[in-house]
């Protein structure tokens, strides 16, 4: 039934009349006598105008923080459960489980809030990084629901052995479970992370891990050899001017090496030149496509960040300690936790955040565009070159390019250059060439 518009102004003028006034003064009343009951104590003034509405302002207090907890929860759990993990903490699992369970939704809240704030396109590659000791089908129905459409799943290994000796705290057992979760929770974009040369690792354990990892069929694995980290325990026990008779590990080879002992021989060169290649050789016959050095992919599986990363395309990293390439400069955020959470990004919080900002010249630009161009399968472009610096790349690198093709480091196809089978396996000295 239609109201007339007069009939309308004329209810609203009554109920005006009838409350607004009334209404009004009642609640100035009620403020000055609450407060003069309490004596004027600020605090007790409050609680007694909340009187009554209690479960309405804790139901607000859980909402604000539920809002906001992907800004500050989420750094806190990742540091406590690496402080689990490193200190060997005796309730370390069941530590792990209940930040697993806060960490699906504080992901969830992530993801929305960039969502909120930055244009997604709908086909975006959205990865996620995954434990196979931690992942469970809630954690997998909570990111395939929030929009996540890629995972790369940590394997290393398929040896429990080799996994032990990297101090992991998966099973290939358990990463098999986490492998058939994620596909039931409708993942079709998996990447499996791998890992050659590793202590007592042979190559005919390797050649098992890559067997029983192709069997799965994964859209894309990326194969990495170990690189011996500083400050690590394996620094320790591997690295240069390393102490102890761990140290003398890579003396021994067979039988002659304590099989028990958790610090077992490295690989030598040869046989790790050799993992590689049959690495390439093995993941080809599967229908991998090398595209990068270390990365392996289906037919139009290839991972965008990766392929951007090696490109030269500009990404913003946020959170604690994340790197960044944006607006022609390189930096990193604040990496110590309590100043992070401290940090006032209102004011100057920003400022404060990031660090170690290096201004990209225009040297640095070209030695980076040859440096990344190269590691890709399909080198680097002289059109690309050109287009980004305003000259050839001849007109630059023309004599170290010569003697790099005649020695059978580079191969020239086209308007690009880009790296041999030998080229790949002495990639670093070969990059050392383009420095200016």
């Amino acid at each position: 039934m239609r109201r007339s518009r007069k009939g309308m102004k004329s209810g609203m003028k009554d109920f005006e009349a009838k409350t607004s006034p009334r209404q009004k003064v009642d609640t100035e009343s009620w403020f000055i006598e609450c407060y003069r009951n309490n004596q004027g104590h600020p605090l007790r003034t409050l609680v007694h105008l909340y009187k009554g509405n209690y479960h309405k302002f804790v139901l607000a207090v859980i909402c604000f923080f539920a809002k906001h907890a992907c800004v500050w929860v989420l750094p806190i759990i990742t540091a406590n459960i690496i402080n689990d993990v490193t200190s060997h903490n005796p309730d370390t699992f069941r530590n792990i489980i209940f930040y697993s369970i806060l960490e699906a939704g504080l992901i969830r809240a992530v993801v929305e809030t960039i969502r909120l704030y930055f244009d997604i396109a709908p086909d975006a590659e959205i990865t996620i990084e995954a434990n196979p000791g931690t992942l469970n089908a809630q954690k997998l129905d909570v990111y395939r629901g929030c929009g996540i459409n890629r995972i790369s799943l940590g394997l290393q290994s398929a040896d429990n052995r080799e996994l032990k000796a990297l101090g992991r705290i998966h099973t290939f057992e358990e990463f098999l479970k986490s492998f058939e979760r994620a596909r039931q929770a409708g993942f079709w974009s998996v990447n499996v992370d791998l890992m050659s040369a590793l202590p007592g690792q042979t190559l005919e354990s390797w050649k098992n891990t890559l067997k029983k990892v192709a069997m799965l069929k994964p859209e894309h694995i990326s194969a990495y050899s170990l690189i011996i980290e500083e400050n690590t325990p394996f620094w320790d026990h591997y690295g240069e001017g390393c102490s102890g008779k761990s140290c003398d590990a890579n003396r021994f080879a067979g039988d002659s090496y304590d099989a028990d002992s958790l610090w077992k021989p490295l690989p030598d060169e040869e046989t790790e030149r050799k993992m590689y290649q049959i690495t390439r050789d093995f993941l080809e016959t599967q229908g991998y496509q090398r595209y990068e050095i270390s990365n392996y992919a289906k037919p139009g599986f290839e991972c965008r960040h990766n392929v951007g990363y090696w490109t030269g395309t500009e990404y913003l990293g946020l959170g604690l300690g994340s790197s960044s390439c944006f607006h022609g400069s390189r930096f990193s955020n604040e990496t110590d936790l309590q100043t992070y959470l401290e940090l006032d990004f209102l004011n100057d919080g920003l400022v404060k955040l990031y660090q170690n900002v290096e201004p990209q010249t225009r040297k640095s630009k070209i030695e980076e565009f040859m440096f990344l161009g190269l590691r890709m399968m399909r080198g680097v472009s002289d059109i690309d070159f050109t287009a980004n610096f305003g000259v050839k790349i001849r007109s630059v690198y023309g004599d170290r390019i010569d003697k790099l093709i005649a020695n059978g480091l580079l191969k020239e196809e086209g308007s690009r250059i880009a790296l041999t089978d030998w080229g790949i396996d002495i990639s670093n000295y070969v990059l050392s060439e383009f420095l200016l």
